[in-house]
């Protein structure tokens, strides 16, 4: 797995803890900064990580993504043509010192610590909202060497903005997160065009609550945990919108073999581990996105659209959904 960390900084501080934290992870930094590419390669070379860590000094301040730069040290491509796994961006955040002070101005409570950092570190033109934007423009055409695109985000009106510039743009996944570490809140948005496994449900004779109804009941049957969030990934915010994990795939016949053999044995079956148990540390056969959503206005039926989460095996969510084509077709 190898990642892209933009902007890596004088203590390239993200690859280093990245490397240390995922063994077989491997990175490569850029800066626009000749110095701190420096300091950062003393810094690799000090923790014996020069097999693991590369650094590339971005000679274009206006790239973010200098993939096809001469002398970039760009990785050999997986078998879906993909050079990283992800890229990620702690960008500079503000126009100038003065946009840096009057946002401090409008904080409630003034920071626990003082921001430090060379001013190409702190400031851009335009902003982080004129950075980023470039960066997704970029992303587009990079969608093929990286399979995430990430960054920090420092203002909450800049993240809606690039939510909805990657959409426009054709991602097929976008994911946020908040981080409060002190006084200060960030926001990290994460992006993909890589196209989701899709599995699909027709439910005739239904709306989207009998859908929701019907799908509840069904996962809960089995076992599978699901929680209800915020549709934030698609282009109608009004789709409800499910995470869901299955800690055993209950509605195989291998499964069901194992019930009836541990019946025989002990005089009781054991019972469906699901994903709300909090005394298992089991991990998860299937994780997916689950979106319900009319076809169409005209349509008496409803579409269920199952999304496989990256790092799951396809065949255990196809084998899911055959259970419950058979399902509705029993219905």
């Amino acid at each position: 797995m190898v990642g892209l960390d933009i902007g890596t900084g004088a203590s390239c501080i993200y690859p280093l803890l990245g490397v240390r934290t995922i063994s077989q992870c491997t990175f490569v930094g850029t800066d626009i900064n000749k110095e701190s590419v420096s300091v950062a390669a003393d810094n690799v070379a000090s923790n014996g990580l020069e097999d693991k860590i590369k650094l590339y000094l971005v000679e274009d301040r206006n790239i973010k993504l200098p993939l096809e730069a001469n002398g970039f040290p760009l990785p050999p491509t997986n078998v879906d043509g993909l050079a990283f796994a992800f890229c990620m961006c702690n960008p500079p955040f503000y126009r100038d010192q003065q946009e840096r002070q009057q946002l401090a101005k409008m904080k409630e409570c003034p920071p626990t610590l003082n921001t430090i950092g060379k001013d190409d570190e702190l400031y851009t033109a335009g902003g982080e909202e004129e950075f980023l934007s470039g960066l997704v423009d970029e992303s587009v055409r990079a969608r093929k060497r990286i399979r995430w695109f990430s960054t920090m985000v420092g203002k909450k009106t800049t993240l809606a903005l690039l939510k909805s510039k990657a959409r426009s743009a054709g991602a097929t996944f976008i994911r946020e997160g908040l981080l409060v570490p002190g006084k200060t809140a960030r926001w990290v948005l994460a992006w993909t065009f890589v196209e989701q496994t899709r599995f699909s449900l027709e439910l005739p004779q239904s709306n989207i609550a009998d859908a929701c109804k019907w799908l509840e009941r069904a996962f809960g049957d089995l076992g599978i945990a699901m929680d209800k969030l915020p549709n934030n990934d698609t282009l109608d915010p009004a789709m409800p919108y499910y995470m869901c994990a299955a800690l055993e795939k209950s509605w195989t016949r291998q499964w069901r073999r194992q019930q009836k053999a541990q019946k025989a044995a002990t005089g009781e079956p054991s019972r469906v581990v699901t994903g709300k148990d909090s005394t298992t540390t089991k991990a998860p056969e299937l994780k997916l996105r689950v979106v319900v959503g009319n076809n169409d206005k005209s349509s008496n039926s409803t579409r269920i659209d199952m999304f496989l989460e990256p790092g799951y095996s396809s065949n255990v969510i196809k084998s899911l959904h055959g259970h419950l084509l058979k399902k509705i077709r029993d219905n």
